[in-house]
């Protein structure tokens, strides 16, 4: 009997070193150690199959080539899936990525972790497929490796911690829909995240920690969202963060180059290193302006917000603080301000505004702080600050002037109506 145990550890536990294993049925693996030294070789490719894979170890170290997909760990092709726990997935060479999925294709992962130590080599590759993380690690450690790379699909990641080791290699690169829960983000020399049009990015109770180096036009970006080509990239990009720590090492905290727009932020805590909360750009190359919704809930923000030619920004302020500029250049082409009664807006610099709908009539709830506000182009001073409802003043007016001849209609009415009766 002991016999028989000691063979029966001994098979599950065994190193394959064989050739690229491919699943095309319901397949279980467990307890086993997998190695692929070659060149452009998988170690698994699940082809039209269901894997299930747990308390196993992929070790892959051959050499890969650009945008290639058969030289990660685990490839999961069209209409397959993936089941992992505990397994350790390490990858040694170049473009040697851990998890490549393919469209139609899920990928369940759970209490894992994968790492890549060379450049070129992306934690998870989402091209279309659904992938859900839970309680994982993903790390890259070289250049040029993305911790998530998700251009197609959904990815859903919930008590995990996705880190980016080394410059040129965004946290994560997003041009689909990405949720992200309860989880640690650490980009230590790159963008914590890049996104294209297409993306649509939700992170809640979540840290994002970004440490950027400097990128070649002098900036330091720690949250980009961009258009890197008009003709091939229509739509907007979404931004949503709500109950999590947005910190910004290094730069801005948000920067946006040719896009259009729209961030959702509520309860965060959020702060950046240069005073710059959000900052425009445009590629001469690119034919679209920046234009950008901004919604603030319960929201206090500490930064500029600077602005370039031709972009349009709409802020709403809905029980939130704003502590900065905007467009203090004045030479954005429209800004709209909208602040809720219960909001507040303090400059720390002059700032250029095209309209400003405030809630509070009395307009109390503006500190110009000793700077100069205009609307406009008309300067709004502290003695003058109320005039900025004119226009409502007028609205009342006439309102009042309605609502009197009414009423004094009505009275002539009644006494007429009075004096009638009696005569009967």
């Amino acid at each position: 009997m002991k016999k028989y145990v000691l063979i029966m550890i001994l098979l599950f536990t065994i190193t394959v070193k064989a050739e690229t294993i491919t699943i095309s049925s319901n397949t279980s693996i467990s307890e086993q150690t997998i190695e692929e030294k070659r060149d452009k070789a998988s170690n698994i490719i699940i082809d039209k199959g269901n894997l299930k894979i747990e308390n196993s170890k992929l070790r892959k170290e051959g050499n890969g080539e650009l945008n290639s997909f058969n030289n990660s760990a685990i490839f999961v092709n069209d209409n397959s899936k993936l089941n992992t726990s505990h397994l350790e997935i390490s990858t040694s060479g170049t473009y040697a990525n851990g998890i490549y999925l393919k469209s139609n294709s899920e990928c369940s992962i759970d209490n894992s972790t994968i790492v890549t130590d060379k450049e070129y080599s992306v934690g998870i590759i989402n091209d279309g497929g659904k992938a859900i993380l839970n309680n994982t690690t993903v790390e890259t450690r070289e250049h040029d490796s993305s911790g998530i790379y998700s251009i197609g699909g959904k990815t859903e990641i919930s008590n995990s911690n996705i880190k980016s080791l080394s410059v040129d290699s965004p946290l994560l690169q997003v041009a689909a829909n990405i949720e992200i829960y309860d989880s640690k983000l650490l980009a230590n020399s790159s963008e914590g995240i890049v996104a294209i049009p297409g993306a649509n990015i939700t992170i809640d109770k979540t840290t994002l920690d970004s440490n950027n180096m400097m990128a070649k036009d002098g900036s330091f970006r720690n949250i980009l969202l961009y258009n890197p080509n008009s003709e091939l990239f229509k739509g907007e990009i979404h931004f949503n963060a709500k109950n999590s720590n947005l910190t910004a090492r290094l730069g801005n905290t948000f920067n946006i180059m040719n896009a259009v727009v729209k961030i959702n932020l509520y309860n965060n805590e959020i702060s950046n290193s240069n005073g710059i909360f959000l900052k425009t750009y445009n590629d001469e190359l690119v034919d679209i302006n920046n234009n950008v919704e901004l919604n603030l809930d319960k929201q206090i923000i500490k930064g500029s917000i600077e602005l370039v030619k031709e972009d349009i920004l709409n802020l709403t302020l809905d029980k939130s603080e704003f502590n900065g500029s905007i467009n203090a250049n004045n030479i954005a082409q429209e800004v709209n301000i909208t602040l809720s009664k219960d909001s507040k807006l303090t400059l720390t610099g002059n700032s250029y505004v095209t309209s400003l709908t405030n809630g509070d009539y009395e307009n109390s709830n503006i500190n110009l702080n000793g700077y100069k506000l205009y609307i406009k182009g008309e300067e709004i001073s502290k003695d003058n600050i109320k005039r900025l409802n004119d226009n409502n003043d007028n609205l009342y007016v006439v309102l009042g002037l309605i609502v009197g001849i009414i009423l004094g209609f009505s009275v002539v009415y009644l006494l007429f109506r009075t004096r009638f009766f009696k005569k009967k």
